[in-house]
């Protein structure tokens, strides 16, 4: 199979004060155009117009290739070409802006265990300049990519290296690091506190890394071995923990604080049945992928509430 565009790889462009730009490369087959214009002439190269969209491995080998998504429309631009003796290779660019959604979409692929595929489509038109001008317009061309095993196809896989490069040179991690902050609880004296604390970190670390699945993993194990340990029918908040509570609020505050402490009780169990929408209750094993959003929630509650409980042990010691 002959291909017009051949991918050769991306880069990532940074201009100061704008997002981050994902530029992917194609090489352009000199000989169909050398064909095409009658000559090895000079000639102008116009990218008019193209079309970026995202697959799963999985969504490609569906029944209709269903998309994940549609990047975007973008145009592109005019490129001088010279005859083969000055210039043997000829490169053109695609460029699509970074966006949060982009990167999550791309992530979410790589955290099912699946490849992100991008397809490229564009029109593309060829001026021969000189004394005898001669324009050729072809439409709907794709981005083609060799694989390992010589095949030619219209897709570009990303290797799951490429992704670890492409996340890190978009900065990513930057960008959640900044959208989730790792929770700032004073070192409780409680040790049951204590714990939960440090295993919050280690869900927030992998919560930046897009490893949505741990993320909740970590929170369950809170959950479960920490706040509301199992024992006679329902789980029920850590007797320790609560009358570590109860101990440290005001004498004329305690019946209040037993109702607040019956409604956290309450809340943590939701949290938990949450996570076991997506991680079975009894094995741990991972019914379906999680999303950002859930990971964030449970993560992001349980945060203010190991806070809050722990800010309400230390009451007595001030």
């Amino acid at each position: 199979m002959k291909y017009i565009l051949r991918y050769s790889g991306f880069d990532v462009i940074n201009i100061i004060g704008e997002k981050p730009t994902l530029r992917f490369s194609a090489e352009v087959n000199r000989e169909y155009f050398k064909e095409a214009l009658e000559g090895d002439y000079p000639f102008l190269l116009i990218t008019d117009e193209y079309r970026v969209d995202l697959y799963s491995s999985r969504s490609l080998l569906q029944r209709g290739r269903a998309h994940i998504a549609t990047v975007g429309r973008f145009r592109g631009y005019a490129k001088a070409v010279e005859p083969k003796s000055a210039e043997s290779t000829i490169k053109v660019g695609f460029d699509v802006p970074s966006s949060e959604a982009l990167l999550d979409k791309v992530n979410g692929i790589k955290m099912q265990g699946e490849i992100p595929i991008f397809e490229i489509i564009c029109n593309i038109t060829a001026f021969r300049t000189g004394p005898t001008p001669k324009l050729i317009r072809k439409e709907n061309v794709p981005v083609m990519k060799y694989l390992p095993n010589g095949e030619l196809i219209e897709y570009i896989f990303l290797t799951t290296e490429e992704v670890e490069e492409l996340m890190e040179r978009l900065k990513y991690i930057d960008l959640l690091r900044l959208e989730i902050p790792v929770p700032k609880t004073q070192t409780p004296s409680n040790e049951t506190l204590r714990r939960c604390v440090n295993e919050l970190k280690t869900a927030h670390e992998e919560l930046i890394k897009g490893n949505y699945r741990e993320a909740l993993s970590i929170c369950r194990n809170i959950l479960m071995n920490h706040l509301l340990p199992s024992g006679d029918g329902e789980r029920k908040l850590r007797s320790e923990l609560r009358d570590a509570v109860i101990d440290g609020v005001p004498k004329d505050a305690i019946k209040k604080y037993k109702l607040i402490l019956g409604g956290i009780e309450a809340t943590l169990r939701e949290n938990l049945k949450h996570i076991h929408k997506f991680i079975k209750k009894d094995t741990g094993k991972l019914l379906s992928a999680p999303l950002r959003e859930d990971a964030e929630y449970v993560f992001t509650m349980l945060s203010t509430t190991i806070r809050y409980l722990s800010k309400l042990t230390m009451l007595k010691n001030l």
